[in-house]
């Protein structure tokens, strides 16, 4: 495991505010084994747009502008000044001007040097070349070209230079990986993982409040509700089974106005990680309904399900490539037709043996395990 090392991590989510993803847990892995961690919360590489999540997120990113630096989990996390119109190149030159200030400040306050540089903001890369550094790790955790309010070509362009200045790059899915190796060599591609104990201390089954009048059995999403999720498909399948409550937790970032009208079917909103495990743990059925796009078509094993694995509860998902030896432990879809059918059936062909291996699944893809995993990587094909 790296050890004494000066990580700076450039992030596309607000660390300390958004659910974690793959690369918190990671830096929180990295702080807790004696390393020294900044998280750069730099957001995205999209546009803002005219919706109430993106309103609300202006206004909370303006207040920690000024609000200076925080440390959670062990990590002291930063939110710098951006001009967030990318597609612009004079803003993307003054927001290296100003992200290089910033840098330098707190550095300086937090005795960093020669550090390694984690990127996952593709938008950097001429100030991150200019600056004295123990590697370049560049991150991909999606193929964000495809995300909406980003312009792909903008996003491709500054991808590509990334890509050529990276001393090694990180990928969680195999066409990316496949696609990157054409420019970079040097990649390693990792599986999505899990806390699991974060997960399994819950199996005590603690009832939310707002949960306890809703009606069994209850077929339940916990995620971003983003424009890869299928709003549709919820909708179509709360209607076919309207004795199964259908519950969906987390930021609403596309319109659900479908959704609402719908007896069987209960948005609860943005939970906290701490309390994401009490809800998960109460569903019966735990879905992915994913939409078939450029995004989710690179989806090897998704954060989410590696999550839903944890508890041990039966999964439907649209099949978004997931590995072999997986694929026998949940219900796989092509369809959304067959994604439909096997809610109605997915009770009934679940065991205590599928149950087992689903939790043994969680616990071999740890984050733990895979920090250990890039830290030899990184050893071994760049720090020799």
């Amino acid at each position: 495991m790296l050890c004494n090392e000066n990580i700076v991590c450039f992030s596309v989510t607000d660390y300390g505010h958004d659910l974690p993803v793959g690369k918190d847990h990671l830096m929180e892995i990295f702080a807790k084994n004696g390393n020294k961690v900044l998280m750069v919360n730099l957001v995205g590489t999209r546009s803002p747009q005219a919706t109430k999540y993106d309103i609300l997120k202006i206004f909370r990113k303006i207040k920690e502008w000024f609000s200076g630096y925080k440390i959670i989990n062990g990590i002291y996390v930063i939110n710098p000044f951006r001009f967030p119109f990318i597609k612009y190149e004079i803003f993307n030159q003054l927001n290296q001007i100003i992200l290089y200030i910033y840098l330098k400040y707190y550095f300086r306050k937090f005795n960093i040097s020669k550090p390694i540089f984690w990127v996952l903001n593709v938008l950097y890369q001429d100030l991150l070349k200019r600056m004295d550094k123990k590697a370049l790790i560049y991150y991909v955790s999606d193929d964000y070209a495809y995300f909406s309010g980003n312009n792909s070509q903008v996003f491709s362009k500054y991808e590509s230079k990334m890509l050529l200045c990276s001393d090694g790059v990180v990928t969680v899915h195999r066409k990316l990986s496949e696609r990157i190796s054409k420019i970079n060599k040097n990649v390693i591609n990792i599986l999505n993982s899990t806390n699991p104990y974060h997960f399994t201390n819950f199996k005590s089954k603690v009832t939310p409040e707002d949960f306890k009048k809703i009606k069994k059995p209850i077929v339940g999403y916990c995620g971003k509700i983003e424009d890869w999720i299928d709003i549709g498909l919820i909708k179509d399948c709360a209607l076919r089974y309207p004795n199964y409550s259908f519950v969906i937790i987390g930021p609403e970032k596309v319109n659900t106005q479908i959704l609402k009208n719908i007896s069987n079917i209960y948005l609860l909103g943005r939970k906290s990680y701490s309390e994401v495990p009490k809800y998960i743990n109460n569903f019966d059925i735990c879905i992915s309904p994913f939409v078939k796009n450029k995004i989710t078509e690179s989806m090897d094993f998704p954060l989410k399900i590696v999550e839903y694995f944890a508890t041990g509860n039966p999964v439907v998902s649209i099949n978004t490539n997931s590995p072999e030896r997986y694929i026998d432990s949940f219900q796989l879809c092509n369809t959304r037709e067959e994604f439909i059918r096997e809610i109605g059936i997915t009770l009934e062909k679940d065991n205590g043996t599928l149950r087992k291996r689903r939790i043994q699944i969680a616990l071999e893809n740890s984050w733990e395990k895979r920090a250990e995993e890039l830290s030899d990587w990184m050893k071994q094909t760049i720090f020799d």
